[in-house]
């Protein structure tokens, strides 16, 4: 499962971008249907925090950076940091 908020802080203005911070929280667990034969792996259940923003620079055009941080049930988090450019048409 996961959930995602977000909002365009520029939305008001008569600016022709959009900035758009977010925020995002997922849970899964990839091992929620395994084999009999299989040992479920508790460090497979992981619940992710994203927080990121997105600027909006022409319809399909964003640049975009995040910090990712996945914590495993049985395990430290990890943090890791997405930067990125897309275009899409």
């Amino acid at each position: 499962m996961y959930a995602e908020i977000s909002y365009n802080l520029l939305q008001k203005s008569s600016s022709s971008y959009s900035l758009i911070p977010f925020f995002r929280f997922e849970n899964y667990d990839t091992h929620y249907k395994i084999t009999q034969d299989l040992i479920d792996n508790e460090s497979y259940m992981v619940n992710e925090y994203i927080v990121g923003i997105g600027l909006v620079l022409a319809p399909g055009a964003i640049l975009k950076t995040d910090l990712q941080i996945a914590k495993p049930s049985d395990a430290p988090a990890r943090k890791t940091f997405n930067a990125g450019v897309a275009v899409w048409f």
